[in-house]
């Protein structure tokens, strides 16, 4: 996969408003930075099934270590943007991290918190991570890219959430090493039950998908937005109108609504096009315009998004089929 500058992954994850029509030509990402579980957004902006799918779900047993693993495992490619999964802050961002460079080596991982619209405070690990793009006690936006994966193999990032605002006690079976406390990856100590059975001390790490599944981030309202819609059929190079509506009504002439087109390559569809609507005022709606030219012949659809601020929560529409001929 080609390499690709911090400088353009974060202009991708948040595109300013000054231009009408931007066209992606390096490599893109495939699918968006949409939230996917609950208005959380997923580490690598995707749900795991439609990529490479997972390598150790939390309190794995691991038999390299041996020991049991306190987090996710999302697997992708090298370079791979990693982004922050709602609006937080960064506790830590290191680079010098036991156990998540490539080899098992000391390499990259962040901290950032979080709180549930319910009021409980957590904090997510993202490790095995490299370019990192933020420093510690910065605010991070949902759906930001906040690192690149690093070269471990496989290169996936490991996704940990530990509960409560309090860092975890370091394990006392693991202090001859940094990957302990709020970097632990995995555990090596366990209890009985009466029938014998081991059952892995965690330390307040907790499964990540089934706690962002019965949680949402604490954000303002959610918008409703219209699919992006246009012709069934465009010209190659040649430039087209999407339309469609946007409630809560969002400030005329502003440029709120990202549309964005993805083309099917090998069964996985890759970004190849986005742009930023321009507003409209439509009763107490707001009506969205987008131009595009697509430079690749195809099965395209696409989709319109609109990036949380103080009042409105992060959405995603449906998708629009098309195709560019």
């Amino acid at each position: 996969m080609p390499t690709r500058s911090p400088s353009k992954l974060a202009r991708l994850a948040c595109i300013a408003a000054f231009a009408t029509v931007l066209l992606v030509s390096q490599t893109a990402v495939a699918w968006a930075i949409d939230p996917g579980l609950n208005g959380w957004y997923w580490p690598l902006g995707h749900d795991h099934t439609s990529s490479g799918g997972s390598w150790l779900g939390y309190r794995t047993w691991y038999a390299d270590s041996p020991a049991w693993h306190v987090a996710f495992d999302d697997i992708g490619r090298w370079k791979d943007p990693v982004y922050a999964a709602a609006d937080g802050v960064v506790l830590e961002a290191r680079s010098d991290v036991g156990g998540y460079g490539p080899g098992a080596g000391k390499g990259g991982a962040v901290v950032v918190s979080y709180r549930t619209a319910d009021g409980t405070d957590f904090k997510a690990l993202y490790g095995h991570v490299e370019s990192i793009l933020v420093a510690q006690g910065q605010n991070v936006k949902a759906g930001q890219v906040i690192a690149l994966l690093n070269n471990y193999s496989p290169a996936h990032v490991h996704f940990g959430i530990h509960l409560g605002a309090a860092y975890p006690a370091p394990s006392t079976e693991q202090t001859a090493t940094n990957y302990v406390g709020i970097w632990m990856g995995h555990s090596h100590e366990s209890t009985s039950t009466a029938a014998g059975a081991r059952v892995p001390i965690t330390y307040g790490w907790t499964d990540p998908m089934r706690f962002l599944a019965s949680h949402t981030p604490s954000a303002p309202p959610l918008p409703r937005l219209t699919a992006p819609k246009s012709v069934r059929r465009a010209r190659v190079r040649r430039t087209f109108t999407a339309t469609g509506y946007l409630a809560p009504r969002h400030r005329a002439g502003a440029r709120s609504v990202l549309v964005s087109a993805y083309r099917l390559e090998g069964g996985v569809w890759i970004l190849r096009g986005r742009t930023w609507a321009l507003n409209y005022t439509s009763g107490s709606r707001t009506r969205y315009v987008a131009r595009l030219r697509l430079t690749r012949k195809g099965r395209y659809v696409l989709r319109a998004s609109v990036p949380g601020d103080t009042a409105h929560a992060a959405a995603s529409s449906n998708d629009w089929s098309m195709t560019v001929r």
